[in-house]
């Protein structure tokens, strides 16, 4: 045994370093490693394939759930916690709202269109179509009780703008009607004021013209109160005018029993033509000239009547006369009497 130490001792010593190592091939080993993570992934893939095949058929029953009955789909999950919702939930839930909320919004404003027909038919007011429309909303509650917060806010404010439009357009014919109404009403009450102002112009009352003007000033506020604007007053209030001057003048002519009187009159007043304080104040010279022409057409019409009346009893007196003297007599007191009857 010394022997065999002796000859080790007295060899030298070589050391192994990483080019002396021997070399070992790891390819099958490599190989294995790549072949067991192929099968892995596709393992993987198959799994995560059945998976989303199963998820995606959860979500297609649940939708074709949703949309066969929207508010049996969402009874059944109202009491269920969102959070533990299935795939089918998920999507049975989410269709049923969507489904549910078209529909009520189409059924709640075909309702509110309804009431607002058979509010406008039975002539009610606003206030009253807001209680009909109010009452339509609060009919669909149950439904919004079935849907998630947020869908069932947003729903109700959809019915609360449509109910909103539809009380505001109804007002809005409302008020046109009733103002078209007290118009039509005004319109007849004027007429008749009117004609009390042409009474009232033909009148001997002394200050006619104060009073004509005090007059006015009431169909003015009467107007105002029937929501005639402004410029519609003023133009009736020249027009109510026009009216009373005109048949204040004809009052005028018309008192006048003789001819002469009344073509002195006609005269005067076409004189008077755009002259303050005359005959023809408060006209226009239009108008006046217009009534002028009246005047001188029907006096000058009574002269050439009153003529023709006394070429025929001139005639007439004639005649008798010169009957009685052809027959040798006087004209008694009788035929006098009469003559004069006819001349008076």
């Amino acid at each position: 045994m010394s022997e065999f130490f002796e000859r080790l001792a007295s060899q030298p010593i070589r050391s192994v370093g990483p080019g002396n190592a021997p070399r070992i091939d790891f390819a099958a080993g490599r190989e294995a490693a790549r072949t067991s993570q192929t099968i892995q992934n596709a393992m993987n893939r198959i799994s995560s394939f059945a998976f989303d095949q199963a998820k995606q058929n959860q979500i297609t029953e649940g939708q074709q759930q949703g949309a066969a009955n929207p508010r049996r789909a969402l009874a059944q999950l109202e009491d269920k916690d969102p959070s533990d919702f299935s795939f089918r939930d998920q999507a049975a839930f989410g269709t049923a709202v969507k489904a549910l909320t078209a529909e009520v919004e189409v059924e709640a404003k075909k309702a509110m269109g309804l009431e607002m027909l058979e509010s406008q038919k039975l002539g009610e007011t606003p206030e009253q179509l807001a209680e009909r429309l109010d009452m339509v909303t609060l009919g669909y509650a149950d439904a919004l009780a079935l849907m998630d917060p947020a869908s069932a806010k947003s729903l109700s404010l959809n019915l609360e703008n449509y109910r909103n439009s539809q009380y505001l357009n109804f007002s809005e014919d409302h008020l046109k009607k009733q103002k078209q109404t007290a118009r039509a009403e005004g319109a007849i009450k004027l007429d008749m004021m009117n004609e009390s102002l042409e009474n009232l112009a033909r009148s001997q009352m002394a200050g006619v013209d104060e009073l004509i003007e005090k007059t006015l000033d009431s169909h003015d506020a009467f107007l105002a109160g029937q929501d005639f604007s402004p410029e519609e007053i003023a133009r009736e209030r020249i027009a109510s005018k026009k009216k009373a001057v005109i048949a204040r003048s004809r009052g005028e002519f018309d008192r006048l029993t003789s001819v002469e009187e009344r073509l002195n009159y006609a005269e005067a007043f076409e004189e008077s033509i755009g002259k303050d304080g005359g005959l023809a104040r408060g006209m226009s010279d239009a108008t006046a000239q217009s009534l002028a022409k009246q005047f001188n057409t029907m006096a000058n019409a009574d002269k050439a009547a009153l003529n023709s009346e006394i070429a025929v009893l001139s005639a007439d007196i004639s005649l008798d006369v010169s009957n009685v003297v052809t027959a040798g007599g006087v004209p008694g007191d009788g035929v006098i009497k009469k003559l004069r009857a006819r001349v008076n």
